[in-house]
């Protein structure tokens, strides 16, 4: 699938994990998107950038650019299903779910920890499941983003921090976060 395939498929409400799984890594539109958002990042501060490419209603398409170490730091997706794929590089995600959303205490259990890289398909985050997660590259990396629905209406992502990290090795334990 080429990007102005995904595109159209976004505009009509219809993106599925699938057909960013069948976007093709080496299609000369995304390649573009990919240039340019390269050559915004290469003047950006902070190891990663990003370029929304689609925003409305029903979903939002991004890519994302990140330097090798850099980190997309603990946030959430309110409400929201993202599917994500890696077009360059590898990246680890790192994912909990919130125990009680409702409840101020916060815990949250460690899902686990994923590598991802072109090979590795489409990762799915669920509302209410690893949902809560950041973002590392392994390597210099480019990933395509699908969010299911857009920002909007008051939904807005937010920060969080873990207060005792987890080891790799330790799914399911909780934990304990907080907003920043």
């Amino acid at each position: 699938m080429t990007l102005d395939e995904l595109l159209d498929r976004a505009e009509l409400g219809a993106v599925t994990a699938g057909d960013l799984d069948a976007l093709d890594p080496d299609d000369p539109e995304l390649l573009d998107a990919v240039f340019e958002l390269d050559e915004r990042h290469r003047y950006k501060d902070g190891g990663w950038s990003s370029v929304s490419l689609y925003d409305e209603d029903p979903c939002e398409v991004a890519v994302f650019a990140l330097s090798a170490g850099a980190e997309i730091p603990l946030h959430d997706h309110p409400g929201m299903t993202v599917h994500q794929r890696v077009v360059r590089g590898a990246v680890e995600l790192d994912a909990w779910d919130l125990v009680d959303p409702t409840d101020a205490s916060r815990g949250a259990r460690h899902v686990g920890r994923t590598v991802a890289d072109v090979a590795a398909g489409t990762l799915t985050l669920h509302p209410t499941r690893a949902n809560l997660h950041r973002v590392r590259a392994l390597t210099d990396a480019v990933f395509v983003d699908v969010l299911t629905p857009p920002y909007g209406d008051g939904r807005r992502c937010s920060e969080w921090r873990v207060d005792e990290e987890p080891d790799a090795a330790d799914i399911g334990r909780l934990v304990w976060v907080r907003t920043l």
